[in-house]
């Protein structure tokens, strides 16, 4: 029987409903239906787990210990692949995508997919009901649509397969090459990296000396305006070089600004021009101290939908600006794939826009207002894409101690936690690690500044359980 069929014959053995079920388990409603119509299956144990305990306990007494095993039993041995890992499958789906020319749009129609499904299988939110099948699919598409030499050239990790003769045979070998690399639970080199790059992640947290940092850029030297100085009200910019102009006379106004409320952030644009010129980096970091040292609070929507390597070289990048306790970091599950990249930054009486074809940073235009119904036109949009936010991870320090021993009885309570101060990996000096199951990581940097990190994205607690192996 396929799980749908003994999904259902357990809710009408209880009874129970699917807004019941949805309720106990803790999984959208939207889940839940396409679970019991089979357009999906559970990903992994921790989803079967949820389904089974809720139902175990909509049971109540109708249902005793044998029964539970055997429910159980039946639900896992109707799921294959519960061993497949989704995050090598993954990371080398999203590198997929970064190394070779392919249209995600025409991909996901060869596919059968909607765009959105592909940003949540890269960022590993999701994974194909028939990974194989997929997978096939994909390397079909890409075969196809892709110069051979072009792949052979982007994927050393595949086989060597120039011996393969006609161009027929080449295609065919590039197939299989594709699947099996899709597939592999082995970890390669480019696996290996992205292991890397937690391990250097973590290193840096718990290195990481507030007061030298501050020290090294001179942050009592930074001077922050004591009266406001008015701004002209609206100024537009256009392509790679408006744009830095732009993120620096945004944070300038804020700075000078009188307001004291929060700055909210949101780019989906690319970065990678802007992080290769030195001077841009500095005068942006600098910025951003002085909206810090001037005591405001940043909340920001980093950008998850990217290989995983690079996501975390993206957030190691602000892991000063987290120590000071006022940054506020979140991530979209789903961000719309409608062919447009958009930067929203607002502060009390300053809003920024811009927006560019998807990718291309020339094609980029930009609008800073301090016109106060401009302003508040921007917050509308502001609320629209942080609605659809969640915490990437939450941050505590130590005026925010008796918040954070509430989160941490609480996660007790739900899971009994690894706690790591040191591993086979690495040594931390001033660091532990707690891991409760598939909910959360908490990291306790112990000084220079005591710290809590509540980390709360799915990819992020998979990627730190692989570092110690749990």
């Amino acid at each position: 029987m396929e799980f749908k069929d003994i999904l259902n014959e357990y809710m009408d053995m209880i009874p129970c409903t699917a807004n019941e079920l949805s309720q106990k388990s803790g999984l959208s409603s939207s889940a839940v239906s396409r679970y019991r119509s089979g357009k999906r299956v559970p990903a992994g144990k921790s989803e079967i787990d949820a389904i089974s305990d809720a139902l175990t306990e909509l049971a109540g007494d109708r249902f005793d210990d044998e029964k539970i095993r055997e429910m159980k039993d039946a639900l896992y041995a109707s799921v294959p692949d519960l061993d497949f890992d989704r995050f090598i499958f993954s990371g080398r789906f999203g590198s997929l995508l970064n190394r070779i020319p392919v249209n995600r749009k025409k991909l996901a129609e060869s596919v059968g997919y909607d765009p959105s499904f592909l940003s949540k299988i890269i960022s590993g939110d999701r994974v194909p009901s028939d990974p194989a099948s997929f997978a096939e699919n994909v390397a079909d598409h890409v075969v196809e649509s892709i110069d051979p030499d072009e792949i052979i050239k982007s994927f050393p990790e595949a086989p060597a397969i120039a011996e393969a003769g006609d161009k027929e045979s080449l295609k065919e070998a590039l197939k299989e090459a594709l699947i099996r690399w899709l597939l592999s639970g082995e970890s390669s080199e480019h696996e290996d990296e992205a292991k890397k790059g937690m391990e250097r992640f973590l290193k840096s947290l718990d290195e990481f000396d507030l007061n030298d940092y501050m020290k090294r850029i001179h942050f009592d030297k930074i001077p922050v305006p004591k009266s406001p100085i008015k701004q002209r009200n609206s100024r537009s910019y256009q392509g790679v070089e408006g744009m830095k102009k732009a993120e620096t006379d945004f944070l300038k106004r804020t700075v000078l600004s009188s307001s004291t409320d929060p700055v909210w952030m949101y780019s989906s644009l690319p970065m990678e021009e802007l992080a290769l010129d030195d001077a841009f980096a500095k005068k942006w970091m600098t910025g951003l101290a002085m909206v810090l040292k001037k005591g405001l609070h940043i909340h920001i929507i980093h950008d998850t939908d990217r290989p995983f390597a690079e996501m975390v070289l993206g957030i190691e990048s602000w892991i000063p600006l987290y120590m000071t306790g006022l940054i506020h970091p979140y991530y979209i599950r789903k961000i719309p794939d409608k062919g447009f990249d958009h930067l929203i930054r607002l502060s009390g009486d300053c809003a920024l826009s811009g927006e560019c074809i998807s990718k291309d940073l020339d094609s980029a235009v930009f609008y800073l207002t301090s016109d106060p119904s401009g302003v508040k036109k921007m917050g509308a949009r502001k609320d629209y894409w942080f609605k659809k936010a969640l915490p990437l991870m939450d941050i505590y320090r130590e005026d925010r101690n008796r918040e954070f021993l509430e989160v941490l009885k609480n996660e007790t309570e739900k899971n009994e936690p690894h706690v790591l101060e040191d591993s086979q990996n690495l040594m931390f000096k001033n660091m532990d690690i707690s891991i409760f199951g598939k909910e959360c990581v908490i990291i306790s940097k112990k000084n220079d500044p005591p710290i809590n990190i509540v980390v709360r994205q799915s990819q992020l607690i998979e990627a730190l359980s692989r570092v110690f192996d749990q």
